[in-house]
């Protein structure tokens, strides 16, 4: 029986418990002395009650616990969501916040003042007029985060355990902070047209030692050469260049050697002649 529901709330984690407190009273007995299945607070705009997050709450005593708040729009569940959630922070596993009114967003966000200490991954998609520093930048299990439109305040030791990084972010051009990231081993930056990143280094050196795959989607070609060429990769083993726009000027730069590079995907880029035959000649491994 203990397989079968951790199977159940793996697959199923929001209705499984539901859906097993109806089959029987045994089972109902079981699934609401479990708090482990009740474990994933999910709200869904439009879909579902206040009370029913309160409820699910109560059932997890003081496990950790996932939040997913899904479609956010108005200020009134946004604070209705803040009296709820905010007070359990410290059981926070996983976070996900998906916005689509900036109001609603900013008062989530900004309530975010207390320490998240076991918080692992953190995905956000909302925006905002100014940036938001999360938990007071105290998060220091945070491994895993995906950002989209969302303005933060990178520099703050709260992502240097980061080991994947997902930035859909246009305003995300902090390059020099790849260093305190040493972490890091899956990184996408994706760029939007109307939403160019310009990405600009010094001249410090900069190595991501565990860093093994690299996807870049929608920039120009010489910021493809700026990454390469300012950022050490020894274990880096797979990249995939998607959308890449063409560049007014071509870059120079020498690219930095990729001995371990395995698998390069390329798909609908415009990079010119030199510059693709520059990536190429780093990459001496490639498997066919």
């Amino acid at each position: 029986m203990s397989h079968i529901i951790d199977l159940g709330s793996r697959d199923n984690a929001h209705d499984f418990p539901v859906l097993l407190s109806h089959v029987c009273r045994d089972l109902r007995h079981i699934a609401l002395s479990t708090p482990k299945l009740w474990s994933s607070i999910e709200f869904v705009a439009g879909q579902s009650s206040h009370e029913e997050l309160e409820t699910r709450l109560s059932r997890t005593q003081d496990i950790p616990i996932d939040i997913s708040i899904d479609g956010l729009e108005t200020v009134e569940d946004a604070e209705a969501l803040r009296k709820l959630l905010i007070p359990h922070v410290s059981r926070w596993r996983s976070f996900r916040l998906n916005a689509i009114k900036p109001d609603a967003a900013e008062l989530i966000m900004k309530s975010l003042v207390d320490e998240a200490p076991i918080l692992e991954s953190m995905a956000l998609t909302c925006t905002s007029e100014a940036p938001f520093s999360p938990f007071g930048g105290r998060a220091p299990s945070l491994k895993h985060l995906y950002v989209k439109h969302t303005p933060l305040i990178w520099d703050t030791p709260m992502f240097n355990g980061l080991q994947t990084l997902h930035l859909e972010s246009p305003s995300w051009t902090a390059t020099h902070l790849l260093a305190n990231w040493q972490a890091l081993e899956q990184l996408t930056i994706r760029a939007e047209p109307h939403h160019p990143l310009i990405f600009s280094f010094n001249d410090a050196a900069i190595t991501l030692p565990h860093l093994h795959c690299l996807e870049l989607n929608g920039i120009t070609e010489d910021d493809i050469v700026r990454i390469l060429s300012h950022v050490e990769l020894p274990a880096l083993n797979r990249m995939l260049f998607t959308h890449i726009r063409e560049s007014p000027e071509q870059i120079v730069n020498s690219i930095i050697p990729l001995p371990n590079v395995q698998h390069l995907r390329l798909h609908a880029t415009e990079m010119c002649q030199e510059n693709l035959l520059n990536v190429l000649r780093k990459v001496r491994n490639l498997k066919m």
